[in-house]
């Protein structure tokens, strides 16, 4: 599971305008490169300092090397461990929720889906058209176009 976290470096006083130009390569503990030099969502926060949202993945272990670019740059490094900064439990749950689990469906969809078609109410039984309403009966969540035999011939889904 991925992690991100706001990141900042302190480049010095003298470092300052350098967005566009200032990246960021994150190394693992071996020294090889991990994530490539990325220059994009940097942004100044003012006096040489710079801050970035790093997504980690879980297999994140080594350096964050910040680089002023350039001819002659100046270098800012951080050591990173996933398991040090691991996520916390409602990042934990937060990633299971919003996982997806098949097509555009996060996990929290589907939940949303199954209670609607467990413990929903229904309308439209013996007819071609059935609806599984949420349990507020405030949203259809399933709609099925049904033939003859009950066969679903479309079926829209909604677990927002």
């Amino acid at each position: 599971m991925s992690l991100t976290l706001p990141k900042t470096c302190a480049m010095g006083s003298s470092q300052t305008g350098l967005v566009g130009t200032i990246g960021i390569t994150l190394l693992n503990s071996d020294g090889t490169t991990h994530t490539t030099r990325a220059t994009a969502n940097i942004y100044e926060i003012g006096g040489g300092c710079y801050g970035k949202d790093i997504t980690f993945d879980d297999t994140m272990k080594g350096s964050i090397v910040w680089d002023t670019g350039g001819g002659s740059p100046v270098y800012a490094i951080e050591e990173y461990n996933y398991l040090d900064s691991g996520p916390t439990v409602s990042q934990i749950v937060s990633g299971v929720f919003t996982n997806i689990i098949e097509g555009t469906i996060t996990f929290e969809q589907i939940q949303r889906l199954m209670t609607a078609f467990i413990g929903g109410v229904t309308t439209g039984g013996g007819t071609s058209n059935i609806k599984f309403q949420d349990r507020a009966n405030t949203k259809n969540r399933i709609e099925m176009d049904v033939d003859n035999n009950g066969n679903r011939n479309t079926v829209t889904l909604d677990g927002t």
